[in-house]
């Protein structure tokens, strides 16, 4: 644990050892993740009959106030001992999800010029901005920052080769 790395055959041990330990935490994590699935799928069918349950309560309720609807006309809602039930008025206008339905909409939105429906969002490209020389980065109020970052990169395939062999 408290090994110094003074040489390359050291780093590349530590590098190995590394790598084993990444490979442990990511079979770890896949344990996590597989009875993770495993209590969501139980408790999925645990809550499917009161699920339904709830579901058919609604509809029956739903149905009954439908059909006292004149006593909602000067009240939208009714506040009972468990709650409050009501109509409301709302609009909404589907938009399409398909991506060239969606640009069709928005061609037609700016050939009608109705520009105020249509959402622009600005955002700063660095990529763009690091590649400005250092006069206009300047004048942005910017300041370019460079430097030398070091990674570490076990070869995890390598590492399992071997510990599959051992």
């Amino acid at each position: 644990m408290n090994q110094q790395v003074e040489n390359w055959d050291q780093a590349d041990e530590a590098l190995h050892r590394m790598g084993e330990i990444d490979i442990e935490l990511s079979d770890i994590n896949g344990e996590l993740t597989l009875q993770i699935n495993k209590l969501k799928e139980e408790a999925k069918l645990a809550a499917a009959g009161i699920e339904s349950e709830r579901k058919y309560l609604e509809e029956q309720v739903t149905h009954f106030c439908e059909s006292q609807k004149a006593e909602f006309t000067k009240k939208r809602s009714r506040t009972l001992n468990y709650g409050l039930i009501g109509f409301r008025i709302s609009t909404s206008v589907p938009i399409p999800r398909d991506k060239s339905k969606l640009a069709d909409l928005i061609a037609a939105l700016k050939r009608l010029r109705l520009d105020a429906c249509i959402k622009v969002e600005e955002k700063v490209d660095r990529d763009q901005i690091t590649s400005l020389d250092d006069g206009t980065i300047a004048k942005l109020g910017l300041k370019k920052n460079t430097k030398d970052s070091f990674r570490i990169q076990p070869n995890l395939e390598k590492i399992q080769d071997l510990r599959a062999a051992g």
